[in-house]
């Protein structure tokens, strides 16, 4: 059986954007939680006031995948369709200069062990363009965005 094309479908992306508070008695903003990144060696928030945004907004966001997300020459045939996810879970960081920074698959280590959807995924994020950043007390944060990625591959033969 001979492939041609692949092409990717992109399931409506479901996620919940949390409202935020500000808290105007000078203490600390509960929604801004964070931790200490040791690879990239600073704050890096969970939970925004304000979350990083893709130029363009969440229709911007859909299309540039829509055209970017593509497998490799002889990265997929039919015998790695059975056993390929239909989603993957990606995570990376949206740094204070809207640079994605650490992009992986949410719960792999390494690269090593992934699919072919995984790595599209990868190669993906580190094409996209600057996001602009979020935001926690009114200052500029690096962010972690998850984001599930659904895709329902379709091959012409």
């Amino acid at each position: 059986m001979k492939f041609n094309r692949y092409f990717i479908l992109f399931l409506p992306l479901l996620w919940q954007i949390s409202s935020a508070y500000q808290v105007s008695d000078g203490r600390k903003n509960p929604v801004c939680k964070s931790y200490y990144n040791t690879t990239l060696k600073k704050q890096v928030f969970t939970q925004a006031e304000i979350e990083p945004e893709f130029p363009g907004g969440e229709a911007q966001y859909q299309r540039f995948l829509f055209k970017n997300l593509q497998f490799l020459p002889g990265e997929v045939d039919s015998s790695d369709l059975p056993s390929m996810p239909s989603s993957v879970i990606i995570k990376f960081v949206v740094d204070t200069d809207g640079q994605i920074n650490n992009s992986r698959v949410d719960d792999k280590d390494s690269t090593g062990d992934l699919s072919p959807l995984e790595r599209a995924a990868l190669r993906s994020l580190r094409a996209m363009p600057k996001w602009k950043p979020g935001k926690c007390n009114g200052k500029v944060v690096a962010v972690e965005v998850k984001r599930p990625l659904n895709v329902e591959v379709e091959i012409n033969e």
